[in-house]
This record gives C-alpha cells, sequence and structure tokens, in this order.
C-alpha cells in the first residue's frame, strides 16, 4: 500500500513539473539531480528573489533572505536539512553519493 501512496506521489509531481518545465528532457533531469545541487539552486532562487522583492516592494522582504541564510549556515554544522526532508519526501533527487551507501541519512554534509 505505500508503494502505491510513493508511486502516486511520484506521478502527481512528475505531472506537475512537466507543467512547469515545458521541455520533458529538462524535465526529467530534476529527478535524477543530485540533492546538493536541487538545495544550492533553490536557496540561491530564493535569496535573489527576495532581494528583487526587498528593492521593488518591501525591505521586509530582506527576512526570507536571513532565514534562508540561517537554514544553510545551520545545515552546514547540524547536517540537518528542511529542503532535503521536503523534496526527498517529493521523490526529487537523486543520491548525493552515487551508488555508495551512507550510514547518515543526510546528503548535506
Amino acid at each position: 500500500m505505500e508503494h502505491r501512496q510513493k508511486s502516486g506521489l511520484v506521478k502527481a509531481w512528475t505531472q506537475i513539473r512537466n507543467c512547469i518545465v515545458t521541455f520533458p528532457a529538462l524535465a526529467a533531469r530534476y529527478v535524477y539531480m543530485k540533492m546538493h545541487l536541487l538545495i544550492r539552486r533553490f536557496a540561491g532562487t530564493f535569496i535573489l528573489v527576495s532581494l528583487l522583492l526587498a528593492h521593488y516592494h518591501s525591505p521586509n522582504w530582506l527576512w526570507l533572505t536571513a532565514f534562508v541564510g540561517f537554514n544553510l549556515l545551520q545545515s552546514s554544522f547540524t547536517n540537518f536539512c528542511p529542503l532535503e526532508i521536503v523534496l526527498k519526501k517529493v521523490g526529487v533527487g537523486g543520491s548525493c553519493c552515487g551508488n555508495e551507501k551512507r550510514s547518515d541519512s543526510s546528503c548535506c554534509s
């Protein structure tokens, strides 16, 4: 039963992703992209978007920049990455270690 739910989530995410990214070859890359690259991409995007919003809308958007920076800093010390947990549950992102098995569950190290 759990396998069916997971495959259903993967199918739903694939449909959403294909609607957002129109090129199927480009959309397929996100499934196999390494986790640490996805985390860096998300962080960079959020920082740039929050800086643009702070410049054009309200300086309060800089709090989002500070939040992303704080999460990056704390994950370097604690090896706990909230975005990684979300991406794993959605079924996006390949292993950060190739075919090797890791003893811990995080790719942020």
